[in-house]
């Protein structure tokens, strides 16, 4: 094997070396690769707190994408608000800061740290805290709590093909579904 792959090695660098090996027909091209390898990089520092964090991202298309956390920002007398900011709106040319209200009997707290987001469209995005999800339109939100006595644990991803066939999954093997109608376990030991 060691003397197969030497001989190679130097197949090899006698042909670089004699400028020519075989002639494929293939001539170089004459004019720049069509794809730029130079890249420009732009570094968003978002929020004026330590605490503040990025969670996850939806990208809708190439001028709309949303990441969700809590950013956390300083007031008029310099000190950090109470209430984060949970979702990060990208239009392709600025940075909007949001904050997507979690109200009904399900929450605790108005505006939490969101964990999860998932997004069919831009008038469509499902967000979770990790216990309850809410349906976001870009203006107005719905909670669904139906899911919550039967979690048991965080939720920690969405996955769905559609509105009526969302999955999420999270902490102590939590994998609920819904259907379009209710929230539903699933089947989690392979043995079943």
């Amino acid at each position: 094997m060691r003397l197969y792959a030497a001989s190679i090695i130097v197949l090899g660098f006698l042909c670089m070396t004699s400028m020519r090996c075989k002639d494929d027909g293939i001539t170089p091209p004459s004019e720049p690769d069509t794809t730029s390898h130079n890249f420009t990089w732009t570094i968003e520092t978002l929020g004026d707190g330590a605490s503040s964090a990025l969670y996850d991202i939806a990208i809708i298309n190439d001028t709309l994408a949303y990441a969700v956390g809590e950013i956390y920002l300083k007031d008029a007398s310099g000190q950090i608000e109470p209430n984060a900011y949970n979702l990060v709106k990208w239009d392709g040319k600025r940075l909007e800061l949001l904050r997507i209200p979690f109200v009904g009997p399900c929450s605790a707290v108005n505006y939490p740290s969101i964990k999860v987001i998932w997004a069919f469209s831009a008038s469509n995005i499902l967000v979770s805290n990790g216990g309850s999800i809410v349906n976001y339109d870009g203006a107005n939100e719905i909670m669904d709590c139906r899911m919550n006595p039967i979690l048991s644990g965080a939720i920690n991803r969405i996955f769905a093909t559609n509105p009526q066939d969302v999955y999420a999954v999270g902490n102590a093997g939590t994998i609920v579904h819904y259907d379009g109608n209710v929230w539903q376990h699933t089947v989690t030991d392979a043995t079943q």
